[in-house]
C-alpha cells in the first residue's frame, strides 16, 4: 500500500484456484468533525486524520459461513498496520444492513460524515491483533 493508491488481496481456495474473497484497501483521510467522540483525541477541529479504507470486501456465496469476511478483514487490519502510512483507523462503507451488522460485531463505529462509513482506531486492532499500539498512536492516546 506505500507506493500505491490502493490494492486487492484475493483469498483463493487451495487446490482449485476459486477466488474465495477479496478486498480493496487504499489511503484515506477522515474529517475530525465526523469522528464519534470517542475516537477524537483532543485534535483540532479542522484536523484530517490518516486512515486505510477497505472500498469492498466479499466473499463468494459458497464459502459463506466459514468466517473468511473475519479472515480477511484481519488480514486487512495487519495490512493497514504494516502499511507504514500511519492510518489512525480502518474505514469500510457498509451499504447493506447485513453489512453493518458485520463491522458492528467487529468494534467498529458510525461516522458522522458520510452514510453507512464505519471506521474502528488502529489502536484497538493492534489490540485486537496481539499486535504492538503504534507509538503514533499511543503518543495520542496520552495527550488525550
Amino acid at each position: 500500500m506505500v507506493a500505491r493508491k490502493s490494492a486487492c488481496y484475493v483469498a483463493i481456495e487451495g487446490g482449485t484456484d476459486r477466488i474465495a474473497g477479496f478486498y480493496t484497501l487504499s489511503a484515506a483521510g477522515i474529517p475530525l468533525a465526523g469522528l464519534p467522540e470517542g475516537l477524537r483525541h483532543r485534535l483540532q477541529e479542522d484536523s484530517i486524520l490518516s486512515a486505510a479504507r477497505i472500498g469492498r470486501l466479499a466473499v463468494d456465496i459458497a464459502f459463506q459461513g466459514r468466517k473468511l469476511g473475519s479472515a480477511l478483514l484481519i488480514d486487512a487490519a495487519a495490512k493497514a498496520l504494516a502499511a507504514g502510512t500511519e492510518p489512525h483507523a480502518l474505514i469500510a462503507t457498509a451499504r447493506t444492513a447485513e453489512a453493518k451488522a458485520f463491522y458492528g460485531q467487529h468494534g467498529f463505529e458510525r461516522l458522522r460524515f458520510e452514510p453507512g462509513c464505519l471506521a474502528i482506531p488502529v489502536s484497538t486492532l493492534a489490540i485486537l491483533l496481539g499486535a504492538e499500539v503504534p507509538s503514533y498512536m499511543a503518543t495520542a492516546a496520552r495527550a488525550a
